[in-house]
């Protein structure tokens, strides 16, 4: 709006003598305003000028105070890149390993792709300072430099400690994830000399451990155990494959005693061949039953009299993963005849019960 229009509107709102003297108000203030910009400057301009003498005097001040601005400027930028979300860069807060390292190993390399922004002056303060952040923040005192100097009053010295630690956070983080494989690969193998596991997942999972180590390793390459577990692991895992070998080579189809009726055999191979957790299932062949010892006592009333009856026999039963070893498992179980009173001991079944089971070859079993 011209300023003609502005003083009639004025005027014209306010009356001759109150408008008078608003305008003089409002000028007087645009005044002192513009004093003050102009004493800024001046204070600024004077301020520079002094600085150049100070730098001028003081040799290498110039490069430090543009190495302290360049970190100051880094710092703002970097708020909580050492802080990514449910770990912060600390291992003792990190679960779901090892499936999640990949997402952890791009974390970590994400973060060390931005150390050069922050690492060229650091190493400019670190060389002439040296290498704490203590040091820097003496030297630039020992200088005289000013924050104002250097950005907005973020202090270098505070800027060179928080990537120093973050840094060296990161660092250990990788050093820990490393520590982690080496320590669970120890744990599982224990488990798997004990034989802790199913025979037909044991390879599998030392192969897996393999695979954790591998990752370890790209964590922290300089792992001395680490790198000595993996000189060693195919002839562990060969180890464990030479066991799991062992261990079927001894399972044996068990037989049964003088009074087991094996008359029921055949109808519980057909219970189980026909039961949707067995042969109902598609990748699961039962292949044999043997009855193990004659009827006993499964339910009982309070009368003592006998409600259900359980025939104790082992079944033969096989799917892909143990056809790749050329083995069946063999399960040990209690088979049982429908409940009612008086209780019967035959077919048709009604449910079953389930004990210990082992794996043995594939030619011991029988055919039926």
């Amino acid at each position: 709006m011209p300023r003609g229009l502005l003083v009639a509107l004025v005027a014209a709102a306010l009356g001759p003598q109150t408008a008078h003297a608003q305008l003089g108000r409002l000028v007087d203030r645009a005044r002192r305003s513009a004093e003050r910009t102009v004493h800024q400057a001046t204070d600024r301009a004077a301020e520079r000028t002094a600085e150049s003498a100070t730098n001028a005097a003081v040799p290498g001040r110039s490069e430090a105070v543009e190495a302290a601005r360049r970190l100051v400027a880094a710092r703002q930028s970097a708020d909580g890149v050492f802080d990514p979300p449910g770990h912060g860069f600390d291992f003792s807060y990190v679960s779901g390993w090892p499936e999640v390292g990949e997402a952890l190993y791009a974390e970590v390399e994400a973060v060390e792709a931005r150390v050069p922004e922050w690492q060229a002056p650091m190493r400019a303060l670190g060389e002439r300072f040296g290498p704490e952040w203590t040091d820097v923040q003496r030297g630039l005192l020992d200088l005289g430099v000013q924050a104002h100097e250097y950005g907005d009053g973020t202090e270098a010295a505070s800027a060179f400690r928080y990537f120093a630690e973050g840094m060296g956070k990161v660092a250990q983080f990788r050093r820990d994830a490393a520590e982690r494989s080496v320590s669970e690969a120890d744990m599982m193998f224990r488990l798997l000399g004990e034989r802790f596991q199913m025979a037909e997942i044991r390879v599998a999972e030392a192969e897996r451990v393999k695979a954790q180590l591998q990752l370890g390793h790209r964590f922290d390459p300089q792992n001395t155990d680490l790198n000595a577990r993996l000189a060693t692991i195919d002839a562990e895992i060969d180890a464990v494959r030479e066991d799991v070998d062992a261990e079927i080579d001894a399972g044996e189809w068990p037989t049964g005693d003088a009074s087991a009726p094996q008359q029921f055999a055949r109808a519980a191979l057909d219970y189980f061949r026909s039961h949707p957790e067995w042969g109902g299932t598609p990748d699961v062949e039962v292949l044999a039953v043997v009855v193990r010892h004659d009827w006993q006592i499964a339910e009982q009333n309070v009368l003592g009299q006998v409600t259900q009856w359980r025939l104790p026999i082992a079944v033969a039963a096989t799917k892909p993963i143990w056809r790749e070893s050329e083995a069946a498992r063999v399960y040990e179980l209690s088979i049982l005849a429908h409940p009612g009173l008086p209780a019967a001991r035959q077919p048709p079944f009604w449910g079953y019960w389930v004990g210990d089971s082992h794996l043995v070859r594939l030619n011991k079993i029988p055919t039926m």
